[in-house]
């Protein structure tokens, strides 16, 4: 028989959720309207499950990119635009909701609510209830349970939690965005002490804040608000994406592919959920399945830019540069004042020998904020270029900027080592490296990256000992990025293990590390008297 003309399928409604204007321009309150876009976009992609028409587009996607109906509906092809605005009148926060038609620019229709912290005035439901009103949407009870799962009835907590989000979700911006938001979700699980969703956003503030300060205690508390929002409701994909978070953290990367498959099972869609479950199969070395993962981050939200940034970090260690150009390229574009897309980049052209191009890259992203990356890639800069006293102080700067990174510190020691009458100095910087490269380790002792910057310290120190005890750990760890058996490398010559340096720095060769880069460094200077180098670095055996 003829195929059936199933007709055509049906239309896709593309739905932009524009940045709340602040009328009133209190400080806080922009805060809150910025968690607001992000909650209520978050809260309507749910619905995708239920309708394959319906797309919400990503607060990431929009903020920084468009503002008006015209510029979603030209950007983003967006069909239909929930504008709003928030006002300060005392201790009431007025809301107002419109819906704009984008391809014919007219206004729907529009809602407005009040709200009042510590009254029954608007809660989550509220807000839920006018959005969904003003898009004409009828829920059945199970779609309207998905909008609104784990969240909270107490007009004080969603408020809180709206406001913790809103820093959360920025964390890049500096310590400061995630200890205020840190504050604002623990005020909203003391009003609510069951707002599962919370405590799901406080186990990753927690963790974050252990990302700055590398204080193990931190961990210990981002576990418990973890495991509490999952014992509160466990059919919600953000908890298990935050607990694949620290379990993968934490070198239990077994345990966070379970917890981000079961994040997955529960939205299909989560794109955090596909960067967690990539990310533990980079470090169990499922490389193949990382890869797609990684790519399913993006289709499902392309342009989150922590998708884009762990997708360029995974092209960065295989040394596939142009790859992670491209990827860093578009975090720049998504979040143009992220300091992280424009210090990736500037380490990519780097690792590519377009060292001036990187310097500028570095350059820019110090003018938006003073980071460690940026400090220590300035470092590297000079490092690389045998100008170390101009390198020590740029890692100076960074120890200060950073001082519970081991990496600052072992850059110093580096730098130190090579600057003229400044070699006394340089172990002192190399045992502060140790102390904290222990510490990481004790968290997850499966990082080969931090296991081979450990070797090379050791070596550095003259503790040969150690230092062979840290290359064979770091093998055990399947040590395969190019950078680590580039310092694998160095820490063996050190020790004098000349034939193991040349195994590691073929393999380094192998991964993508840059046969300049490896003529430049001074670690291997007596190493280049031997035949077996100049083979090497022409590609012969």
């Amino acid at each position: 028989p003829p195929p059936v003309d199933a007709g055509p399928p049906p239309a896709l409604r593309q739905i932009v959720i524009l940045p709340f204007q602040n009328i009133t321009k209190v400080p806080e309150d922009q805060v809150f309207a910025e968690g607001l876009m992000e909650t209520l976009a978050s809260s309507l992609t749910q619905l995708e499950r239920f309708d394959r028409t319906l797309r919400v587009v990503p607060a990431s996607e929009v903020r920084g990119r468009v503002t008006t109906a015209r510029e979603a509906n030209q950007n983003l092809g967006a069909t239909l635009v929930i504008s709003g605005s928030i006002q300060r009148r005392g201790s009431t926060l007025q809301m107002t909701l419109n819906l704009i038609d984008a391809a014919q620019l007219v206004q729907v229709s529009s809602r407005s609510l009040e709200m009042v912290t510590g009254e029954e005035s608007a809660t989550e439901d509220a807000v839920v209830d006018a959005t969904t009103a003003l898009l004409a949407l009828e829920l059945d009870p199970i779609e309207r349970r998905a909008l609104t799962a784990g969240g909270s009835a107490v007009p004080a907590a969603y408020q809180w939690f709206v406001q913790g989000r809103g820093y959360l979700q920025r964390f890049d911006r500096g310590p400061q965005n995630v200890d205020r938001a840190i504050d604002a979700l623990n005020r909203a699980v003391e009003v609510d002490p069951r707002y599962a969703l919370a405590h799901a956003a406080l186990g990753e503030a927690y963790w974050r804040k252990y990302e700055v300060d590398r204080r193990i205690s931190w961990i210990e508390t981002a576990t418990r608000h973890g495991e509490r929002a999952l014992a509160i409701d466990n059919r919600l994909a953000p908890i298990h994406v935050t607990l694949a978070l620290i379990a993968r953290g934490r070198g239990r990367y077994e345990e966070a592919v379970t917890f981000a498959q079961r994040a997955l099972e529960l939205d299909p869609v989560s794109s955090e959920a596909f960067r967690e479950l990539g990310r533990a199969y980079e470090e169990l070395k499922r490389l193949d399945e990382a890869e797609v993962t990684y790519g399913k981050a993006v289709n499902a939200r392309p342009s989150d830019w922590l998708a884009y940034n762990t997708l360029g970090s995974f092209y960065l260690a295989r040394g596939r540069w142009a790859d992670a150009e491209r990827a860093f390229r578009q975090v720049t574009v998504l979040t143009p004042d992220n300091t992280r897309g424009y210090d990736n980049l500037g380490v990519t052209y780097f690792r590519m020998g377009r060292e001036d191009e990187a310097a500028a890259v570095w350059e820019r992203s110090s003018t938006i904020r003073s980071t460690l990356a940026a400090a220590s890639n300035l470092g590297s800069y000079y490092y690389a270029r045998a100008r170390y006293p101009e390198a020590a102080r740029a890692f100076e700067r960074a120890t200060i900027l950073a001082p519970s990174d081991y990496r600052a510190w072992r850059n110093l020691g580096s730098a130190l080592h090579w600057a003229p009458g400044e070699r006394a100095q340089a172990a002192d910087a190399y045992r502060r490296a140790v102390v904290l490269m222990e510490g990481e380790l004790k968290v997850n002792p499966r990082q080969a990256t931090v296991t081979a910057a450990m070797a090379d310290a050791y070596a550095m120190l003259g503790e040969r000992t150690k230092a062979r005890d840290a290359i064979a750990a770091a093998e055990r760890t399947g040590v395969a990025d190019g950078e680590s058996l580039f310092v694998l490398a160095g820490a063996s010559e050190q020790v004098r293990e000349r034939a193991a340096a040349l195994a590691f720095l073929e393999r380094a060769i192998a991964a993508g590390y840059s046969r300049d880069a490896i003529a430049r460094s001074p670690t291997f200077a007596e190493l280049r008297e031997d035949e077996r180098y100049a083979r090497l670095m022409n590609g012969r055996r």
